[in-house]
C-alpha cells in the first residue's frame, strides 16, 4: 500500500493505492445502501466491539479468488453504554 504525493511539481495530489485500498473500495461499492461491509482483518479486530456476521465470499475485480465478506450489524451492548 502507498500513501503520499503522486504526480509532478505542476500537478500533484495526495493519494492512497494498493490492494487494501482497492478491496475497501470494492466492498464500499458492492454493499447495499446503509450497510457496512468489512474484510476479514477488520472484522477480526472489531469483533469484540461490534456484532459482525460473515455473509459469504464474493468475487471482486482485481482479485483472482473469492474474498470473504462480513457485515457490521450493531455495536455491542457493552460499548453502546460507554
Amino acid at each position: 500500500m502507498y500513501g503520499g504525493l503522486a504526480g509532478s511539481a505542476r500537478r500533484g495530489e495526495w493519494t492512497c493505492y494498493g490492494e487494501g485500498v482497492n478491496y475497501a473500495a470494492r466492498l464500499m461499492v458492492a454493499a447495499p445502501w446503509g450497510s457496512i461491509w468489512l474484510d476479514e482483518r477488520v472484522a477480526n479486530r472489531a469483533g469484540g466491539q461490534f456484532v459482525i456476521e460473515k455473509i459469504g465470499e464474493r468475487m471482486f475485480k482485481g482479485f483472482p479468488d473469492p474474498q470473504p465478506v462480513y457485515v457490521l450489524l450493531e455495536q455491542t451492548a457493552l460499548n453502546a453504554a460507554t
